[in-house]
């Protein structure tokens, strides 16, 4: 997958994404991508380097994130 781009196509949700910010979280590259149309107005979803959704319902960025595996919930992958 092409990242840094728009365009981006995200498994299991409708329109396009595109990267507003990553980072590496145990040992994968983490993608934090924004809704093309609806922007910062929706959700933002995590996906990895192969387009495998990891994480819906995101409003506070990759803290989302952290707080979910600190607090042991499941993941979507």
């Amino acid at each position: 997958m092409d990242m840094g781009k728009t365009n981006i196509k995200v498994k299991g949700h409708t329109g396009k994404w595109y990267e507003i910010n990553r980072t590496q979280r145990g040992g994968r590259t983490l993608f934090l991508m924004e809704h093309q149309f609806y922007g910062d107005n929706a959700p933002c979803v995590i996906i990895d380097k192969d387009n495998t959704l990891i994480m819906e319902e995101v409003w506070n960025g990759f803290d989302d994130y952290d707080e979910a595996v600190e607090s042991g919930h499941q993941l979507i992958y």
